[in-house]
């Protein structure tokens, strides 16, 4: 199952020394997978381009037998 995982690195603000925490989801379609994006971006888009956090969309294959997805989970945990 080809799923979209979008992540946002931590990220320290400019002027602050406060750590905005990084954040991963999961997307089933790309449209969806745009709107985290969007999500993820919009609390820094008053700072410069150069300022913001680096916010990464990649397409990854779920696997959806029992044993596959055990160790997809698995891996993803430790």
């Amino acid at each position: 199952m080809k799923l979209y995982k979008i992540t946002r690195l931590a990220h320290t603000l400019p002027n602050d020394d406060k750590l905005a925490p990084g954040r991963v989801e999961y997307a089933g379609t790309q449209a969806d997978a745009r709107k985290v994006r969007i999500a993820f971006e919009a609390p820094f888009k008053e700072l410069k381009p150069k300022e913001r956090p680096d916010v990464a969309v990649e397409e990854v294959d779920v696997p959806t037998d029992k044993a596959g997805l055990l160790a997809y989970l698995n891996h993803l945990v430790n």
